[in-house]
């Protein structure tokens, strides 16, 4: 390189993307190189295509040489511009948890505060990363906790979304806003509830977050862990006293989403600090969902619990029809264990008996038969379960015909 330079080649000269010597060993760490290069006069400031420049090149690399590139740069005054994202080298650092050269930066005057194309401050990124050191370098340089991004993310709400308790807590020390929602409406405690952050949660709630705000669909974060099965932070809001039947504007409530995921921990902890066994906007029940979806035990500890066991929705469908439209025998012997209608029908006047004969359900039919459930009763387009039988399974056809002596004479059904 020596010769070549002494030979006067072109210091400058970029290759196809633009990217000049100088800001090529940067990227690669050849300080000895990049020495000759910039006591040559190669232009500190070169930019390729992208609006890269060398120190922005170093910053993103973070080789092994990379703090000693940067302090040769800033030695010689080179200037700290961003490419054409905004990036500028302090984000490049943030981003890449190199808090040497993020202290070399701001020693050398670095803005602290300057955003990308997406808003995002090098504050935003370094939080997002979880990287302390920086957050805790650019908030002694009076870096502002509370930039927003595009979408209104704040360097707190990154923190907590990706699980960060230690970068939490050095936002919340130095101020930052708890309760700021984002574009979605989401605060810093309901992103951290919805992933699973229990101990961010808990420092969250000491710092006043709010435990009811919901989001631009009225998701709270109790409602928003229940939905996604974080028992732990479940319990924390409960004991935090957050409202365990508040609802979002579907009328979903946690104990309802809770019922429906399958989450029996959650149901219990719900029921036991009394929980109400509210319905959704199509009127469906904790138990109706419940029964629906196939989950036994959750059906036991909601019957137990005093649900009301008849509640149907706005179709008519009770949690009899919806266990017998699924199969489920575990959970339709619990419900007749409460002593449920048999006979109920929905609004199109299918019964649990008919839903089961036309499905093939052949323990389904059998239980409700043993339930003494009407097998004549027709529904509104005069169906019954016998002539439903006739044209389905044999067993089933078999069992509706000896369970009752004068059916065996119906049109189409087999005996025996």
């Amino acid at each position: 390189m020596r010769a070549l330079l002494q030979a006067g080649a072109d210091k400058d000269l970029p290759d196809s993307a633009g990217a000049t010597p100088l800001l090529a060993f940067a990227r690669d760490g050849s300080v000895e190189v990049f020495r000759l290069l910039l006591e040559s006069g190669a232009d500190k400031d070169g930019e390729a295509a992208d609006k890269e420049t060398p120190l922005l090149a170093a910053a993103r690399a973070g080789h092994k040489d990379a703090v000693h590139v940067v302090r040769l740069l800033l030695e010689a005054k080179a200037a700290q511009k961003a490419d054409r994202n905004g990036e500028t080298p302090l984000h490049a650092a943030s981003q890449n948890g190199l808090a040497e050269i993020a202290e070399l930066l701001i020693s050398r005057r670095a803005d602290v505060d300057r955003l990308d194309r997406k808003r995002r401050s090098p504050l935003l990124v370094a939080s997002r990363v979880g990287c302390t050191k920086i957050a805790r370098l650019l908030l002694a340089a009076m870096a502002d906790p509370d930039v927003a991004s595009v979408v209104k993310d704040t360097p707190l709400f990154v923190a907590a979304l990706h699980g960060h308790l230690e970068a939490v807590r050095c936002l919340l020390k130095a101020k930052a806003q708890t309760n700021v929602q984002n574009c979605d409406g989401t605060t810093p405690l309901s992103a951290a509830s919805e992933h699973g952050h229990v101990h961010i949660v808990q420092e969250l709630v000491c710092h006043g977050g709010d435990l009811d705000r919901g989001d631009l669909v009225g998701a709270s974060p109790l409602l928003l862990a229940a939905a996604s099965g974080h028992l732990e932070v479940v319990l924390a809001l409960i004991e935090a006293r957050a409202c365990v039947d508040l609802a979002d504007r579907h009328q979903e409530a946690p104990l309802l989403v809770a019922s429906r995921a399958g989450f029996y921990g959650i149901v219990r902890a719900l029921i036991n600090v009394n929980a109400r066994h509210l319905p959704d906007a199509t009127g469906a029940t904790p138990l109706r969902t419940a029964c629906a979806n196939g989950h036994a035990r959750i059906v036991k500890a909601l019957l137990q619990s005093r649900a009301h066991a008849e509640t149907a929705d706005v179709n008519g469908t009770t949690p009899l029809l919806a266990a017998c439209r699924q199969g489920q025998t575990a959970i339709l012997e619990a419900l007749l264990a409460a002593r449920v209608d048999v006979n109920r029908s929905d609004e199109s006047g299918s019964t649990p008996l008919l839903v089961a004969t036309g499905l093939g359900h052949l323990a389904i039919v059998r239980c409700l038969v043993e339930a003494r459930a009407d097998m004549e009763k027709e529904s509104l387009s005069h169906e019954t379960a016998v002539g439903l039988a006739a044209q389905g399974e044999r067993d089933v056809q078999a069992l509706l015909a000896g369970a009752d002596g004068r059916l065996a004479k119906a049109p189409g059904l087999l005996v025996g």
